[in-house]
């Protein structure tokens, strides 16, 4: 680590250190040995609770202002430091329908790098596995990762990394298509200011904080969509029970065991095909193993599992969620960043379980009960307020997550997604790292 920028000019300046930035900048330390890497955090080496107010939003809409910050982590490792770790791959769903400039097959080729630097088995990409026509399991496996335990000696001891901790960058400088320096400020010390020069900059500051700091800088009128179709995954807790058929059940879980190095936890959704036939969004269930009944299914006797369900579905990306500046400041005199968010309605929610519950026992495959209920709430991930896409009026990067209009400014990390699916997004976020990294080399494959 170092007190602030030693070089007059890097040549890759990454902006955050939480699984995008870390997994980008030590990839790029590997491609490009001599390059010059400034790896930049706004908290310290361990996260600090005062680096709640730097993330601390006005909130209007379904979600409080103490909701965001507590999934906004400052701190080498990012909010690594409070996840549960689960992990899952994007469904194909949202590919199929185009809403990715990219193809799903793109994407996947970085889905290998991603599971080891998430300390995750192979086998995770073995799913989803189908069921039946409708019906596919997909589990989510858990990372016991967090960055900062991991890799931070790593990218202490990488030649070409420069880590400067308890600085935040609170504007970038731009001119000719290009960005020419940022601007920094001590979070500790707001006094203590400093500037960061390089030939690329990527901004890995989170699902929120990505488009915050593009505002900041003055991004918008030439960046319509900028803060725009913000997504979170609605989360229904205790949303009905389930019963599935245990012989079925068995056979497909049997392919992702159990162990103390690989806690998997069960899930069901509809199939890609099926979802999109029926204007169905993404949407997983989750369910346990740990309670057999026996009843009858389409007239046959069924040993089945019974378990209380817990409902994660994809929402739409609507203009009006979005991310603006209040005239509010922060400890370092930085307008606070203004959220409007409101969850797709109930209905809409309950005529996917419906559907869910109809077609399960339509299939043989179990059933589910009939009110959908349970407390709603999001899941801590922040998606799409500089979504990915072909034109900067209905989007803010490429499908390479450069920035439109500015030739060296990249963006990693869930903000890009156009879509969400259903699935818990760090798995994808570090892929998509990977895959900038190999553009980045491309680009820059000159450094000396």
């Amino acid at each position: 680590m170092v007190e602030k920028p030693s070089k007059e000019r890097y040549d890759f300046a990454v902006i955050g250190s939480g699984p995008a930035g870390v997994s980008l900048a030590l990839d790029l330390a590997e491609r490009l040995p001599s390059a010059r890497i400034a790896l930049v955090e706004s908290g310290g080496a361990e996260p600090a609770s005062g680096s709640i107010d730097l993330s601390t939003l006005v909130a209007t809409g379904d979600l409080a202002a103490a909701y965001y910050p507590t999934h906004a982590i400052r701190g080498f490792g990012g909010t690594t430091a409070v996840w549960e770790g689960y992990c899952t791959t994007l469904e194909r769903r949202a590919f199929i329908a185009g809403e990715w400039p990219i193809s799903f097959e793109e994407l996947a080729r970085h889905y290998p790098a991603a599971l080891r630097f998430l300390d995750l088995p192979e086998s995770l990409l073995a799913s989803p596995v189908a069921i039946n026509e409708s019906f596919q399991y997909r589990p989510y496996h858990l990372s016991k990762v967090r960055v900062a335990e991991t890799y931070l000696d790593a990218v202490k001891q990488a030649p070409s990394i420069e880590l400067l901790t308890n600085w935040t960058c609170r504007e970038l400088a731009s001119g000719d298509h290009q960005v020419t320096h940022a601007e920094l400020v001590h979070s500790l010390d707001p006094s203590q200011t400093s500037t960061l020069s390089a030939q690329h900059f990527v901004l890995a500051c989170g699902g929120l904080g990505n488009s915050r700091l593009l505002l900041l800088s003055g991004l918008k009128p030439t960046l319509p969509a900028l803060g725009e179709g913000f997504m979170e995954h609605p989360h229904v807790y205790g949303a009905g029970v389930i019963d599935l058929t245990q012989s079925v059940i068995d056979e497909v879980i049997a392919n992702f065991p159990q162990t103390p190095d690989n806690k998997v936890v069960h899930a069901i959704q509809t199939t890609d095909q099926y979802a999109l036939e029926h204007d169905l969004l993404s949407f997983a269930i989750s369910f346990d193993t740990n309670n057999l009944v026996e009843l009858s299914l389409l007239g046959e006797r069924q040993r089945c599992y019974r378990s209380h369900a817990i409902f994660r579905a994809e929402m739409p990306s609507v203009a009006s969620n979005q991310l603006s500046l209040s005239d509010k400041r922060d400890s370092l005199g930085q307008q606070r960043g203004a959220i409007h968010f409101e969850f797709p309605k109930a209905e809409e929610l309950s005529r996917h379980w419906d559907h869910f519950s109809r077609q399960l026992l339509r299939s043989g495959l179990g059933r589910g009960t009939v009110h959908f209920a349970g407390h709603l709430t999001g899941g801590g991930h922040y998606i799409g307020t500089t979504r990915m896409g072909a034109s900067s009026a209905n989007s803010v990067v490429n499908e390479n997550g450069k920035v439109h209009g500015l030739e060296n400014l990249y963006v990693s990390g869930s903000s890009t997604f156009p879509a969400g699916g259903a699935a818990n997004p760090t798995l994808t976020i570090v892929a998509l790292s990977y895959r900038l990294a190999e553009h980045l080399q491309h680009v820059a494959g000159g450094v000396k």
